[in-house]
């Protein structure tokens, strides 16, 4: 553990950038996740009532 309060400092600050950029990674992939699923059942939805109407 660093003794010096600006290590402590620099360490707090380091470890709250990772923190952050940990919670927007996630944020990310939940939105693409979301995304895909809505674009997957989007398209299915739409193929299904394409050959439902053509057959």
């Amino acid at each position: 553990m660093p003794s010096v309060p600006g290590e402590r400092m620099a360490t707090d600050k380091i470890f709250g950038i990772a923190v952050e950029t940990v919670v927007v990674v996630v944020e990310v992939v939940v939105v693409v996740v979301a995304a895909t699923v809505v674009t997957v059942v989007a398209v299915a939805t739409v193929d299904v009532v394409v050959t439902g109407a053509t057959t």
